[in-house]
């Protein structure tokens, strides 16, 4: 009897659960060595359900899973694989005991995210990426008066990010980055800038899926992909990346045929160790290139980049020892779409007010650790929320993510721009998701909600 997707993810579901329940001594390695292995495999069941009904492996959704696999399971990953480490953070700082607890909430997490991508798929036709080449095609469903205003909006958002780009490596030559962080946080990030940071994502796709200015675009893209490396912004570097790897492959097919698939799982294992250079670049004033010439291998930078970037965990065990300390549970999500959408003098007068926790500092603060801090997860997010609960919440968000990528993608197809443009803003946004505060990471997709309001008023009225 052949099984679908679903009942092997409710299957698994399943497994975890009882994994995460069996009485074993935590203090035992071997203990903690199932459980990483269990994670490895669920990650990878993640990016198999996707790909079974003809997904593209290039996409926002894989990227996402295994992000949020090298930010909260990539230390462990390389204490199964590797000794020449040492910047294991998680076990110079915790016990055994707090490390598998972690391992188990996330296994649960990343086995209902599977479970809910299969729910979806199961259920809804999907359309391959590669189809769309055959549907990419001009249409404007906007006058040309309209299309003047949105070119000089997307002039406006380049000039508003690269001359913040560029101010910002000027800054990064006269000091750290904890320096350079403190001053633009103290500073702020103006609405203008936000608005700015989003637009030229949403404008660069929507002007490339109609055929103009591609080669200019990623241009664009490229070099302040270069630029924030350098810095040691990782959040901008990310989503500008993500945005590429959506564009490209649709624009320029005969890049990424089969053949090229060695090429480019080379290139991504590359790029993925020169994560290691935000590293070094964030804590040397010196430049992050230096940092990279001076490594032995490509794979020490790998192995680094794992270690460096799998730090993320060590929100989760400081959240999971709060909350068991007494610590209440901040419905931080709730608050974030309601602020987002709305105002936050909603979340007063239906009594969540002082739900807002600014996760990073918080966590910042609880570990006594000064400067930018350890940033934060979506899997310790969830436990904040909702305690081992949170692994119900999993389910809903794969189901979304994998419903809004999907349907990004018809749309397109379709010749519907406007809504997958901002379908696809937020999935490059949301990337970040995997190492931060939801309220952090999903902010400027308020604009986006906005966007879609106003087009929905103006289509209907047509």
């Amino acid at each position: 009897m052949k099984y679908s997707n679903i009942e092997y993810s409710i299957v698994w579901f399943i497994i975890s659960i009882v994994l995460c329940t069996i009485k074993l001594d935590n203090s035992m390695f071997w203990v903690h060595s199932i459980l990483v292995v269990a994670n490895i495999y669920s990650y990878y069941r993640c990016i198999r359900i996707w790909v079974a009904k003809g997904c593209s492996y290039l996409s926002l959704y894989t990227f996402f899973v295994l992000y949020m696999c090298a930010s909260n399971l990539g230390q462990s990953i390389v204490s199964l694989i590797s000794s020449s480490i040492n910047d294991l953070s998680i076990y110079e700082q915790f016990n055994m005991d707090e490390i598998v607890a972690a391992l188990k909430f996330q296994l649960l997490c990343v086995a209902g995210f599977g479970l809910g991508t299969s729910i979806w798929i199961n259920r809804n036709s999907i359309v391959n990426k590669n189809i769309l080449i055959l549907n990419y095609q001009q249409i404007d469903p906007i006058s040309f008066g309209q299309q003047t205003i949105l070119k000089v909006l997307f002039i406006l958002s380049v000039v508003l990010v690269s001359t913040d780009a560029l101010s910002y490596l000027t800054m990064r030559q006269s000091m750290g980055y904890m320096d350079a962080y403190t001053e633009r946080q103290l500073d702020g990030i103006p609405i203008y800038m936000q608005f700015a940071n989003w637009l030229i994502i949403l404008l660069g796709f929507y002007f490339a899926f109609t055929k103009r200015y591609t080669k200019f675009i990623n241009g664009i893209f490229i070099t302040l992909i270069l630029i924030f490396l350098v810095c040691g912004n990782r959040s901008l570097t990310i989503r500008y990346l993500a945005f590429l790897m959506v564009l490209n492959p649709i624009a320029y097919p005969k890049y990424f045929e089969k053949k090229y698939l060695i090429l480019w799982s080379v290139l991504g294992l590359f790029f993925i160790s020169l994560l290691s250079v935000i590293s070094a670049a964030r804590n040397d004033v010196g430049t992050a290139l230096q940092y990279a010439s001076g490594q032995q291998t490509v794979g020490d930078m790998l192995m680094s980049s794992l270690s460096e970037m799998g730090g993320s965990v060590n929100t989760l065990i400081y959240t999971m020892d709060a909350i068991n300390k007494g610590f209440h549970h901040h419905l931080t999500e709730l608050y974030f779409a309601i602020t987002a959408f709305s105002t936050s003098q909603l979340c007063y007068i239906f009594g969540i007010g002082d739900e807002f926790l600014p996760l990073g500092e918080w966590v910042g603060e609880y570990a006594g650790i000064q400067g930018y801090g350890l940033g934060y997860s979506c899997i310790a997010e969830w436990f904040m929320n909702y305690g081992w609960l949170g692994c119900i919440f999993a389910i809903f968000y794969g189901y979304f993510i994998t419903m809004a990528e999907c349907v990004s993608y018809r749309k397109i197809a379709n010749g519907n721009y406007i809504e997958s443009v901002v379908l696809l803003t937020f999935l490059c946004s949301q990337i970040f998701y995997a190492r931060s505060s939801m309220f952090n990471s999903l902010i400027d997709v308020r604009f986006g909600f906005w966007l879609i309001v106003i087009y929905k008023i103006i289509h209907h009225k047509r």
